[in-house]
């Protein structure tokens, strides 16, 4: 059923509220039904998945970065203190704070179960390493002699952790980031033959000046991203540009939709005609789920521009771990079929989950926006990649994953004559992953990076 163009902000707001306080059971026991393959599909996936996994497991080539990630997950209370304190560390200004948070999150995990639990030399003495910290920055509540000792140890080793912990953070960095400049990235990607697309970091503006500056800024990639003269012809072989428009205003918020709406659309527009112009992709980026309604408006706005005719290199991105995810894609595939254009879709299952449930229950919601249970996401990426792929003529998909089972999915699900999707991973996360899919799966299968 066609959706008609909107007529105000709140018309968009009650037209998406109707998930936001959904009954999760219910409402993914919905999404499952809508999921449901065959028997024969579901062994294929599974076998698919754990070949690919058993393969990875398998490669002597992997870097000491994926070893380490490999030993301390996500799925582990050590892995999530220790990405904590990578996304924490190097913004705090002064030392009494970094060694807070770094005893904070050292003293409170299980270091000692993962010694020599993994294949790397490099691993197995990090975590030696910090199981001793550990110890050492523990407080001794005793008056004798050898309490008075512990915490005189701890006094004295606090400012050598802080220093390892820094250059690990900064080793950490350079891992995950691609370039300082564009022009390093670019040439980096090149060396070594990755489709990119660029995110030039930008934090939400606070100011008309940081605003300024951010726009600038995508201004000078997408002219150095149209001068590079080892570029494909086509826009998907070419590499592109991520956008977050919180960087394009300091008020981009929903009780200021009427005031910032023609500013922020306007300044969009100017990025994607320049975009056109050289057929480079951008993508906006999604962000809280706050802001999907204007995120939604802007969208429809910008890609219904006339001057945009002939160019399908818009793309926006969809959060399956949103409630509002297929609601949203509902909403998307009816802006593309108004403007008679294919849309670039990313799907992602989303990075603001912490954020998500605080906020939530600080404003006294009666619901969360996003599901509680990392296996809701999952199946809610499924339905999401099945509508994606049944839409061939308005979604051009591209599917950002690190996750086996959901890779194997889409590959089952998308049928061999589909004209076309890909991949997407994060720069420094999922290489080898994809080097094995990408040359032994699925050769036809491009998979582009997304890089800081």
């Amino acid at each position: 059923m066609m959706i008609s163009p909107l007529q105000s902000p709140d018309e968009l707001r009650k037209r998406m509220q109707g998930l936001y306080g959904a009954d999760e059971k219910s409402y993914i026991r919905y999404l499952t039904e809508r999921t449901e393959v065959s028997q024969e599909s579901k062994v294929r996936i599974y076998s698919l998945a754990k070949q690919v996994i058993e393969k990875v497991r398998a490669n002597k080539n992997t870097t000491m970065i994926d070893a380490f990630m490999q030993q301390y997950g996500l799925s582990t209370e050590e892995g999530v203190a220790l990405m904590c304190l990578a996304e924490s560390l190097l913004r705090i200004p002064d030392d009494c704070t970094i060694d807070d948070i770094i005893r904070d999150k050292i003293t409170r995990t299980t270091w000692n179960k993962h010694i020599g639990r993994s294949a790397s030399i490099f691993v197995n003495v990090s975590t030696l390493a910090l199981s001793i910290g550990a110890h050492m920055l523990r407080e001794v509540d005793d008056s004798r002699w050898y309490g008075i000792l512990g915490n005189l140890l701890k006094d004295m080793g606090e400012p050598v952790i802080r220093k390892a912990a820094l250059q690990a953070m900064q080793v950490l960095g350079k891992h995950y980031v691609c370039g300082h400049t564009i022009e390093e990235a670019i040439a980096r990607s090149h060396e070594a033959g990755r489709l990119c697309s660029f995110d030039a970091l930008g934090e939400a503006a606070k100011t008309r000046a940081d605003a300024d500056r951010y726009f600038t800024s995508y201004m000078n990639i997408l002219e150095a991203l149209g001068s590079d003269s080892k570029a494909g012809d086509d826009l998907e072989s070419r590499h592109g540009i991520s956008v977050k428009l919180s960087s394009l205003h300091p008020r981009y918020e929903f009780s200021q939709a009427d005031y910032i709406l023609k500013d922020i659309s306007s300044k969009l527009l100017e990025l994607c005609q320049v975009a056109k112009k050289y057929n480079v992709g951008l993508t906006i980026d999604a962000e809280e789920a706050r802001r999907l309604e204007l995120y939604l408006m802007v969208l429809d706005t910008v890609f219904s521009d006339s001057s945009l005719n002939g160019w399908e290199g818009l793309g926006c991105v969809i959060q399956a771990y949103q409630k509002r995810a297929l609601a949203a894609l509902d909403f998307v595939e009816d802006i593309a079929i108004r403007a008679n254009r294919k849309m670039i879709v990313r799907l992602v299952k989303g990075a603001y989950w912490d954020y998500e449930i605080r906020n939530a229950q600080e404003m006294g919601l009666d619901g969360y926006p996003v599901f509680t249970r990392r296996a809701y996401t999952d199946v809610s990426y499924l339905a999401c990649v099945q509508k994606l792929l049944s839409k061939p003529g308005t979604f051009y998909p591209c599917f950002a994953t690190h996750n086996a089972y959901t890779l194997s999915f889409v590959l089952e699900m998308a049928d061999k004559d589909h004209p076309g999707f890909e991949f997407q991973r994060l720069y420094g996360m999922g290489q080898g992953l994809y080097d094995y899919v990408t040359k032994e799966v699925a050769p036809n299968v491009r998979c582009r990076v997304y890089a800081p």
